[in-house]
């Protein structure tokens, strides 16, 4: 349990804090631009905890670079299309993982969502509320406080996730597909997110299918409803951040509801490994994935297409590219790479650029950097090197 604990809590402060990008980055466009959906036609019901303008960036975390989305204050869903030749009319909601800090969105995100379109799938990727942790969050001492801690962000991101089922089925001719096969699928907090709709939601509101993928329901009693949708899950048991009897409960649960299930917990994979292959055992669960959705009737798996070939990324408009440096825009570690800026940051905030700690902010700005960690940097600090950035 405490180790459950220890791992559940590393989703929310360990993401945060293993930016390690030197340049911006933006998404790729396709062939076909996607629809970009808000959720809600005003302000999202409960707020936002983002402190800071949402933001996306590349970054480089363990084996894989990846594109990283923080701040989300407006939620939306990304559809993606699949050729109109193969498309089956079955739907399914992609929600990146992140540690309800972030959103890993290629990874866990689009990446998905191109090998779903690939195989007759309409694809909505839920950009759901994110929002950096706040300067002083404690270190939870049991689960129950550990849920407490992070139930805000989960609450949003589920209101999210069943907001953009409703509002799937109610566009299913918008979209050309079936409203009565709309599937959900999560990737670690993003699976967080998936299990809330799947549990929490009315008729409306809930998938007809859904996959865990290397998830949790991060509640302590764990009942599966007795019309509980199919359920897919994918584990790894060499998780170092959510254990995989995170996905036995989950599936126990399904058992003693007596609703289809089928777990899959691999010898090797770690957490975070998307669709991506690492030559580990965990590479097969994309196949057997096809295969459940394929015994389901959700696709046909002879009909595989190609995915679309993307146009050429836009050139990065970082602020080495610009010339022009900012606390709230420019990442730190462009700052700390540039002698001049460096020597700013070494003259109002000591210690900073030679701290042990600073590789894993790099990718964030000096605004974000305030908003997370304690002390160290006041407003007066911030406005006084903005006011020499400025001269770049």
């Amino acid at each position: 349990m405490r180790q459950l604990i220890n791992s559940i809590w590393c989703l929310i402060a360990a993401t945060a804090l293993s930016m390690t990008t030197n340049a911006a980055a933006q998404v790729s466009d396709t062939e076909t631009k996607p629809d970009i959906v808000r959720l809600w036609p005003g302000a999202p019901p409960g707020g936002s905890l983002a402190k800071t303008p949402e933001r996306t960036f590349s970054q480089q975390f363990e084996w894989k670079k990846q594109l990283v989305t923080i701040n989300v204050s407006d939620p939306t869903m990304t559809v993606m299309r699949p050729p109109a030749d193969k498309a089956n009319g079955t739907a399914m909601v992609v929600a990146p993982g992140g540690g309800f800090v972030s959103l890993v969105w290629d990874l866990e995100g689009t990446e998905v969502a191109e090998w779903l379109n690939a195989r007759g799938v309409t694809v909505f990727v839920l950009k759901y509320r994110v929002s950096l942790p706040e300067a002083e969050a404690p270190q939870p001492r049991d689960m129950a406080e550990a849920i407490k801690l992070m139930e805000p962000r989960r609450k949003l991101a589920v209101a999210d996730a069943k907001q953009a089922i409703t509002l799937i089925r109610e566009g299913a001719a918008r979209w050309d597909i079936d409203p009565k096969r709309v599937g959900m699928m999560g990737f670690s907090a993003g699976a967080i997110t998936t299990m809330g709709a799947v549990l929490e939601g009315n008729a409306e509101q809930r998938p007809d299918f859904a996959a865990s993928i290397y998830g949790t329901a991060l509640i302590e009693t764990l009942k599966a409803p007795a019309d509980a949708p199919p359920l897919f899950i994918a584990h790894a048991q060499n998780d170092p951040m959510v254990p995989p009897t995170a996905s036995t409960a989950i599936f126990e649960a399904w058992v003693r509801a007596k609703r289809p299930a089928e777990l899959h917990i691999y010898a090797a994979g770690g957490h975070g490994f998307g669709m991506r292959t690492q030559g580990l055992p965990v590479d097969r669960w994309p196949s057997d994935f096809e295969a459940w959705l394929s015994s389901r009737g959700l696709i046909d798996s002879t009909l595989v297409a190609k995915p679309a070939k993307a146009a050429p990324a836009a050139p990065e408009t970082s602020a080495v590219a610009t010339k022009r440096f900012s606390v709230a825009e420019t990442e730190v570690g462009l700052l700390i790479d540039n002698p001049e800026t460096k020597a700013i940051l070494d003259k109002y905030i000591p210690g900073l650029t030679g701290s042990d700690q600073i590789a894993s902010v790099r990718g964030l700005t000096l605004k974000e950097i305030q908003s997370v960690l304690p002390g160290g940097i006041s407003d007066e600090m911030l406005a006084s090197i903005e006011a020499e950035l400025v001269k770049f």
